[in-house]
């Protein structure tokens, strides 16, 4: 999966390209909605790590983790 990422405040203008994804659930999801906490650090290489918290309307179900690589622009 490829998505482009701007304005955020720690990265320049980027392409981002997810080569992995986990996500693992503790319980299952209440409704029909996830809400995500995420975070995404990305070092001068390019190589980051991305982590979300997930959530419904009860409480957290999960976490996600992958491991992103980035073509940083100036």
């Amino acid at each position: 999966m490829s998505i482009e990422a701007t304005g955020t405040d720690d990265l320049p203008s980027n392409v981002l390209v997810d080569p992995d994804l986990t996500v693992s659930f503790h319980r299952p999801l209440v409704g029909d909605r996830v809400r995500l906490e995420a975070r995404t650090r990305c070092g001068p290489s390019g190589m980051g790590s991305a982590e979300s918290a997930l959530w419904d309307t009860e409480g957290q179900i999960g976490r996600s983790v992958q491991n992103p690589m980035a073509e940083l622009t100036p």
